[in-house]
């Protein structure tokens, strides 16, 4: 009776051995997961970053691109009012 006792207790303590074994298994493939998970994650919002900082570029060259154009236009207007003051309106003018 003894040798059955003991026969019984050892393959309980290798079953919760070879259980814990298992759940440390399971553990690890957890913590690869979660691991995997949050470097996607992090990936993920670098390529966010990325993208939104690159529509930031070009909505500011696109916002610099039409500030040109505005200045080009007010020199251009400026040029033209000069000239017209300069030669002056015929019509305007007292033939003597």
């Amino acid at each position: 009776m003894k040798h059955k006792e003991e026969c019984l207790a050892r393959d309980a303590r290798k079953a919760a051995s070879v259980s814990r074994s298992g759940l440390l298994e399971k553990a690890s493939e957890i913590a690869d997961m979660k691991n995997c998970i949050k470097n996607m994650i992090l990936n993920q919002r670098s390529n966010a970053s990325k993208k939104i900082e690159l529509m930031k570029k070009m909505a500011n060259r696109k916002k610099r691109a039409a500030n040109d154009e505005i200045q080009e236009l007010r020199v251009q207007m400026a040029k033209e009012a000069m000239a017209a003051n300069k030669l002056g309106d015929i019509t305007k003018c007292d033939p003597k």
